[in-house]
């Protein structure tokens, strides 16, 4: 398949960027102001239902507002496990928090990091999918100190 492709460091630039048209063609956006994206984790175990992430963005936050082409691929690829995140997580740069809450949602504890536009959409998003146990927002403006709690 185009993700064994890309996992197996076989990296084939067609086969890359098909998957990313195949990702955005799928269930993604509406075309209204403000959208979500749906993406469907499946569970590990036949006694779990699976999980559907929901994430709204909003294109009025400049760059961290949209999920990112390489946030779909990213994201898609830890849904499938195809990627093994670790026990603790720090996205840079996560605007809507679209991978981290993958990530939260498969158990790991995450640190989403943006400017402090992004926050107010992160927490939604963040409450919306049920992770405020394991994901938690923090500013993190490029060039300026921060220290983590």
């Amino acid at each position: 398949s185009r993700h064994a492709q890309l996992i197996a460091g076989k990296v084939d630039l067609k086969a890359a960027a098909a998957l990313m048209e195949d990702l955005c063609k799928t269930d993604g956006y509406d075309s209204q102001e403000y959208s979500a994206r749906h993406i469907c984790i499946a569970s590990c175990s036949q006694d779990q239902a699976d999980r559907v992430i929901e994430i709204r963005r909003d294109p009025r936050v400049p760059m961290g507002g949209e999920v990112w082409i390489s946030a779909l691929c990213l994201g898609e690829m830890i849904a499938k496990r195809q990627i093994v995140v670790g026990r603790h997580v720090m996205e840079l740069g996560a605007g809507t928090g679209y991978v981290g809450i993958i990530a939260a949602a498969l158990g790991s504890d995450v640190l989403l990091t943006d400017r402090s536009s992004c926050i107010p959409m992160m927490e939604e998003n963040i409450v919306r999918n049920g992770v405020q146990d394991l994901a938690r927002p923090l500013v993190l403006e490029w060039g300026s100190p921060f220290e983590i709690d």
